[in-house]
């Protein structure tokens, strides 16, 4: 006899669809499931405590919970940022604004990057953190700039129209792997190779740029000292004492704007002691029992201060957080790690734990729909593989984030980066930090579908292999 085991064309479709779906949900499932582990009531608070570590100071670094304006003593020249030596003169003081403040700072900095250097004025701030953030905005933003700064005032004097260009190939030829001066008049060396395949205004862009680095890196004179022609000299002098100083110092204002609260409360606090008013010895009594804080010591007194702050960010989020803040430049630092802040609370746990039930339930309705509609051992494997793709994405980010480098420097703000690059590198900060601490959760919320789908696989794979090796009978005429 012949049995006809074949069904009608619409169990396939349903099955396919079923099975897309089913990844799609198990994957979701598994998501929301990770989420509501991580925010726990007994997992958020410490995640809190150790993202708002990481947002008012970086890992090993002291963290500013003292008053803004301490050790200022009326009569004194004020520092405007700490560890930083641009200062305000005690007779500026009364009618310095933020704006003022922000435009010195920028400026100092920008004189002393064109005329030393950027090593060279970095290496100037005492705050680890602060100068680690200014060396970035060199690399990624510094620099470029000043290429554009120097680029059209000395190719007005002829640098990319071939009538400088100088024999570079009979040079290398002559000193074979020994670096070429393309250029006369501007004794600028680069590779031979760098300069193959180039036409004369590439060649002179090259220059240009060259020419830029040795500023950034070692000042202006170093450059000057490169070129003898006059015209050219002329030329970098003028973009240099020009469109070079003021693009850096543009960008070195929305740098500084980022901490113009810190800034203002500075000079609030220097004011009141010039008029003979002491300023709040202590910014955190309004959060913590200052009897209490007198016995702490910093490490105690940070702490402290910490798990009170993430208490609060448990209940309500980043908003209750900034309301228990002092202005400081704590609180610019807070704002920026709010969204992170808001993701860890009660609120988002309830939310996560309701889809992943909900999920859930809907992943197990599909694994029936797929069952009804397979056959063979297909009612098994088809289901399997669907739990299993669907986790393993889940499982592969889970493995990769145990291991992610944690960044130690918070990133500048967004009128510096862009706001997708400062998302990017404050997901990375946070998700490096609390990676050995959370990825473990996550990992197996993952491997929980994930051994739903092998079982099913297995099965499948089991039956199978049990028919392959079942010994066939033999019909009797």
């Amino acid at each position: 006899m012949r049995t006809n085991d074949r069904r009608p064309a619409w169990h396939h479709d349903v099955r396919w669809l079923a099975t897309l779906l089913l990844v799609v949900v198990v994957a979701a499932a598994a998501a929301a499931s990770s989420l509501a582990r991580l925010t726990a009531v007994v997992r958020i608070e410490p995640l809190s405590q150790q993202v708002l570590t990481l947002a008012v100071g970086p890992i090993g670094d002291e963290v500013r919970l003292a008053p803004t304006s301490a050790g200022y003593q009326a009569g004194s020249a004020l520092a405007l940022l700490p560890g930083v030596p641009v200062v305000a003169d005690p007779t500026e003081i009364p009618n310095f604004g933020v704006d003022d403040a922000v435009s010195r700072l920028a400026g100092v900095w920008a004189e002393r990057y064109v005329s030393d250097g950027g090593p060279a004025t970095w290496a100037a701030i005492d705050d680890d953190a602060w100068r680690a953030v200014l060396e970035r905005v060199d690399v990624a933003v510094l620099r470029p700039l000043l290429v554009n700064a120097l680029r059209p005032p000395l190719f007005a004097v002829g640098i990319g129209d071939g009538t400088r260009i100088a024999n570079w190939p009979q040079q290398a030829a002559q000193n074979p792997g020994q670096p070429v001066q393309p250029l006369v008049g501007v004794f600028v060396r680069v590779p031979p190779l760098a300069l193959q395949g180039r036409n004369a205004r590439e060649i002179g862009d090259l220059v240009v740029t060259e020419l830029a680095q040795i500023v950034a890196n070692e000042g202006a004179d170093a450059a000057r000292a490169l070129v003898t022609n006059p015209n050219v000299s002329a030329a970098l002098d003028a973009a240099l004492a020009g469109p070079a100083r003021e693009t850096v110092h543009a960008a070195l204002q929305a740098v500084v704007a980022s901490r113009e609260a810190e800034i203002a409360s500075r000079l609030a606090d220097a004011r009141d002691v010039m008029a003979g008013n002491t300023p709040s010895s202590d910014p955190w009594a309004g959060l913590v029992d200052s009897s209490d804080l007198r016995r702490l010591d910093t490490a105690e007194r940070r702490e402290r201060v910490l798990h009170e702050l993430a208490q609060r960010a448990v209940l309500g989020g980043s908003a209750a957080v900034l309301a228990a803040l002092p202005e400081s430049g704590v609180r610019e630092r807070m704002v920026r790690a709010s969204p992170v802040l808001d993701v860890l609370d009660r609120g988002t746990h309830r939310r996560a734990l309701t889809w992943a039930w909900a999920l859930g339930i809907a992943a197990a309705l599909l694994t029936i729909v797929v069952v009804l509609t397979a056959s063979g051992f297909g009612r098994a494997t088809w289901p399997g593989l669907a739990w299993l793709v669907g986790a393993l994405p889940g499982l592969a980010a889970a493995w990769y984030w145990r291991d992610l480098p944690a960044s130690e420097v918070w990133p500048a703000s967004p009128a510096v980066e862009g706001a997708w690059a400062n998302l990017a590198d404050t997901v990375q900060l946070t998700l490096g930090h609390i990676g050995p601490a959370a990825a473990e959760t996550v990992l197996w919320a993952h491997l929980v579908p994930a051994g739903v789908g092998a079982s099913f696989v297995l099965i499948g794979l089991a039956g199978w292999l049990g028919a392959q090796l079942r010994p066939s009978r033999r019909s009797r005429f």
